[in-house]
């Protein structure tokens, strides 16, 4: 695709930091849970939730969250995987 730059990422250095993980903690599996993004009124939430197993192999998912009579109350739900 024209004007679209591919960003350029070193497999050596992917490969390299899983390795470190098996060899510092047995495996190679992450779950990352991102910083929540709050609304001004503190009333929707957005966060999402990973599972990265390697190289291309992981999944993940996205919430928007809506505070209604002080419960959080999940209104979308996104999903990816890899």
């Amino acid at each position: 695709m024209e004007g679209i730059k591919k960003a350029k990422t070193k497999n050596s250095d992917i490969d390299s930091f899983y390795e470190k993980l098996e060899e510092k903690y047995g495996n190679h599996h992450l779950f990352v849970v991102s910083t929540p993004i709050f609304t001004k009124k503190k009333d929707i939430i957005i966060f999402g939730i990973n599972y990265v197993c390697g190289g291309l192999c992981g999944e993940g998912s996205t919430f928007t969250c809506r505070k209604i009579n002080n419960e959080w109350i999940i209104e979308k739900h996104g999903k990816w995987e890899s």
